[in-house]
């Protein structure tokens, strides 16, 4: 994720020099067929000229802006609820957003202040547009910028309007009185949950289950556009109601007839479902044909008795929350804010949590199946402000998010045709204070989805010409992403993930040989370029193992590196905590919504280093205060939600899967570093957090046959927008976010033992297998093999900028099974760990003899390390004796392998 966002934005102002039509419904902002329309190309843009046909331009920047002459914005009338923005232009396949800002009252043009203007229709384009609802701003006389894609495109504009929308009817939810249930009401029991339903009304049930409560609501209405063109009431009290016995469980039954005699039914399942211990909750509503303006499938209301509090919450890709208001500011500042009803996509997962600092209860419903969106929109309050019942609000009614329905709004905007529908919720709940306690339970091994299969040849050749043929490289230098903020370096994993790569493909049937040597060729120029003390001190991946200075430069030179930033950073970390200081102005400081002066994202970003330069050090002083930092930090931040790891552009109380990725690897260092079992406590409950993050449920829209959308493993980044409103990440993912959280599954699943690693290498596995989807294809040829830093799952579109393969290549070695770089620890209480190219499995340590199986895929010498480690007397690969050197000042001995050593290495020691 990054700051270049190359999308839409929003506002609105009316040009009283540009010769604007005004009326009631609709204002154009710029009518670019006419010669005064005043609006000036101030960056990016290039022989900008107006005729008839509109402005014409050129595109050669990443952010592109045209301005706006002053204006004064024109009043509407008091029932617009939103403004639709719309860009009108000649056909264009460029599919990307349109960003428009807005500002009044003298006020600067922020990301705040915006919005984006999707594509209309199948390509060409020729209209983009967007909605805001209308409290999201005030009028007045101010500017609009607008800004088409970035890139290198071209562009010709017609006119900029604005169009006033007014609602058809507006939902106004009651508060639900007390429930009272009658002595003979229906009970329904399973394992350690009971519930109990008055047979005489529609919705009167209360289940409860290790403390935590859920409540229906009683004969709540459904509402239709009746004959007359005005909305009608159908209203469930009265109606006959009866009960029938189902297996495992009961049905409640209702009918009547509407004020114009359509006949409604409704029938409402609970069951026992998995042995027991869990209720399912069926709701199926049939009727006459007729236009439906609101038919609530099933509302829930959970701990109405909490006084509106929590512990926990989790709507799975949309909210993450403490004991905190949902659709808060603290992470989005403008109108998306607002996550009441959100859009099916940008769920990873039908699941929704609560929590107490006892208890959990989780509803989970069902997916969409076979690439069909959902027939209902979700409803997500906490604590409840729309019945204010006192408690959380969950509830599933059509119709839809889409035309009639808008994002978080009880407002409709039309009516739509129903015949029936079909509902099911799934209620379960156990002990545990945290989503992480739910999310261990919830998720298993056999409920995962099946990711798809790697073509791994395919993948390799992708990432190979990603590095040789994009614009990724330039001679022997090469940078992190293709943007202009990216500067060309000497990077040193670059040439050493080309190595590996070679090693790779070489291991196939039928391998490129061209390619092959071209890989060689130029990560020999790379390394050749860079100076012998400096190899290992730059790298362009997210990850960035420490491979180069295994295979070349000054391994020496590399130690002491690290062992003076050891010894600062733990004088920085001594507290077990990092304080943020941001910017005085709150407007630019990240920091303004956090509640507190540090975050544990923001924190494991530190400590990361500070653990991994620990494992490069054989002074136990330094370690011993690395773990004690360590310690600090995870008691500070136990049971907490995943924040603030990327604090370049996001407001650090923004949940973060990076944040979850660098706790889990942190607590696995610690116990690399000290096997002390705490740790792998700590790393599960991390790793549980980063996966309320993936997307375990396909995209729901359908796709032509044979089209293999992404979405299924993808990840959502953050939960939140940079700058609090230039880039809405919620729905988007942003995979190599995921990809910092996968490589520490791997090394997690390692340490687990067989069921439980493989569950977590199954989840690793999909994120990379989403990945290589995700990743621009050959025939992109300036960003083939590069990951793009995000995708619309909506339109599966990849947005800029495109990043290099290292942190994808870094991932999929483990995925092949044929690990890139190894970092192991012998037995003991203070292990010796070992740093290879390579792989290094079934570590032993008896008496005075160590050993290890290794792998090693370098196909020149390479090095393996051993820290913390007295002077061997002997190591011997396969029997054989093999050279190595001993520092006794870092106590690391440093062995050189052969090309390709493969086999029983055993250590000696005194």
């Amino acid at each position: 994720m990054r700051r270049f966002c190359f999308c839409s934005g929003i506002i609105c102002l009316a040009l009283t020099s540009a010769g604007q039509f005004v009326d009631s419904d609709k204002c154009i902002l710029g009518d670019f067929t006419r010669k005064e329309h005043g609006w000036n190309a101030v960056h990016h843009v290039t022989n900008a000229f107006t005729s008839t046909e509109g402005i014409s331009f050129a595109v050669t920047g990443g952010d592109p802006q045209f301005i706006s002459p002053p204006f004064a914005f024109p009043s509407f009338q008091e029932a617009t609820r939103r403004l639709r923005f719309t860009v009108e232009c000649a056909p264009t396949p460029v599919k990307n957003s349109w960003q428009l800002f807005f500002a009044f009252g003298g006020r600067p043009l922020t990301s705040i202040d915006s919005i984006w203007l999707e594509p209309e229709g199948e390509p060409p384009y020729i209209r983009f547009s967007g909605e805001l609802p209308v409290s999201f701003f005030t009028t007045g006389y101010g500017r609009i910028r607008l800004d088409p894609p970035g890139g290198t495109n071209q562009f010709t504009i017609k006119s900029l309007s604005v169009s006033f929308v007014k609602p058809l009817w507006t939902y106004r939810p009651k508060s639900p009185a007390e429930l009272v249930l009658p002595d003979d009401a229906v009970s329904l029991e399973g394992e350690g949950w009971q519930l109990r339903h008055d047979p005489r009304r529609m919705g009167a049930f209360h289940y409860k289950s290790h403390g935590k409560v859920a409540e229906g609501n009683p004969c709540e209405p459904c509402f239709v556009l009746g004959r007359s063109g005005k909305p009608l009431k159908v209203d469930w009290n009265g109606a006959k109601t009866s009960v029938t016995k189902v297996n495992d469980g009961f049905a409640v039954s209702a009918t009547m007839r509407d004020v114009e005699d359509n006949r409604w039914r409704m029938i409402r399942t609970f069951t026992k479902v998995e042995k027991g211990q869990a209720l399912a909750i069926t709701t199926r509503i049939v009727c006459d044909l007729t236009h439906v303006l609101h038919v609530p499938y099933l509302t829930l209301f959970t701990d109405r008795a909490s006084l509106e509090r929590k512990h926990q919450a989790l709507l799975a890709g949309v909210e993450y929350l403490d004991d905190e208001p949902s659709s808060n500011t603290k992470d989005i500042r403008n109108f998306e804010a607002k996550r009441l009803i959100p859009a099916a996509y940008r769920f990873c997962a039908p699941l929704a949590i609560f929590t107490d600092q006892r208890s959990w209860l989780a509803a989970e419903w069902d997916a969409p199946k076979e690439s069909r969106p959902w027939t209902y929109s979700t409803v997500f309050d906490t604590p409840d402000r729309q019945f204010r019942s006192g408690g959380h609000l969950l509830g599933f009614w059509f119709p839809t998010v889409g035309n009639v329905r808008h994002e978080s709004e009880l407002d409709l905007y039309g009516a739509e045709d129903y015949t029936g529908g079909v509902q099911t919720v799934v209620l379960r709940a156990g002990g545990g204070a945290t989503v992480a306690d739910a999310l261990e339970r919830l998720v298993r091994r056999d409920n995962l989805p099946s990711c798809e299969k790697i073509e791994e040849s395919d993948a390799l050749r992708l990432l190979a010409h990603g590095w040789l043929d994009s614009k990724i490289r330039d001679g022997v230098k090469v940078r992190h992403a293709i943007c202009g903020a990216c500067e060309f370096k000497q990077a040193s994993d670059a040439p050493a993930l080309m190595r590996w790569l070679a090693a790779e493909m070489k291991k196939r049937p039928d391998p490129d040989v061209i390619l092959i040597n071209r890989l060689q060729e130029t990560a020999s120029a790379i390394f050749d370029s860079i100076p012998y003390d400096a190899i290992g001190l730059d790298g362009v991946s997210h990850i960035q193992w420490p491979v180069a200075p295994l295979l070349t430069g000054n391994i020496q030179a590399w130690l002491e590196r690290g062992y003076e930033r050891l010894r600062t950073n733990n004088k920085n970390l001594a507290s077990g905590f990092r304080v943020w200081s941001g910017p005085k102005d709150a407007t630019r400081n990240l920091g303004d919504s956090l509640g507190g002066s540090d975050c544990n994202g923001y924190t494991a970003m530190l400590m990361r280093q500070l653990l991994t330069d620990a494992t490069w050090s054989g002074d136990e002083g330094e370690i011993g205060k690395a773990l004690s930092a360590l310690d600090k930090m995870l008691e500070r931040y136990r049971g907490t939600v995943p924040r603030g790891a990327q604090p370049w552009e996001m407001p650090l109380h923004t949940p973060d899967i990076v944040a979850s990725a660098h706790m889990l690897r942190c607590c696995i260092l610690g116990y690399l570093l000290k096997p002390d079992v705490k740790y792998l406590a700590e790393a599960k409950y991390w790793a549980y957090t980063g996966l309320s993050m993936v997307y375990l449920v396909p995209p729901p829209f359908s796709f032509p046959d044979g089209v293999e959308p992404f979405g299924l493993y993808a990840t959502c980044g953050v939960m939140g927008s940079t700058w609090w409103g230039s880039c809405n990440w919620i729905g988007r993912p942003v995979q190599w976010c995921g990809l910092v959280y996968s490589s520490a599954l791997y090394d997690y699943a390692r340490l687990c033992q067989a069921d439980e690693g493989a569950f977590w290498r199954i989840i690793a596995d999909g994120i990379v297998a989403s990945g290589i989807r995700q990743t621009h294809p050959l025939s992109e040829p300036e960003v083939q093999g590069l990951l793009p830093d995000s995708v619309n799952l909506e339109r599966q579109v990849r947005y800029p900028v495109p990043i290099c393969p290292g942190t994808l290549q870094e991932n999929l070695s483990e995925t092949l099974r044929s690990p890139y770089y190894a970092l192991r620890a012998f037995p003991g209480e203070k292990p010796v760990i070992l740093h290879m190219a390579g792989d290094a499995t079934d570590l032993t340590s008896t008496g005075n003899t160590m050993s290890c199986r290794i792998a090693a895929w370098p196909d020149t010498e390479s090095r393996l390390t051993m820290m913390r480690i007295d002077a061997p007397v002997s190591v011997s690969l396969n029997g054989v004796p093999i050279g190595f050197t001993y520092y006794e000042q870092r106590r690391v001995a440093i062995v050189t392998l052969p090309p390709h050593a493969t086999g029983l290495m055993r250590i000696v020691l005194p």
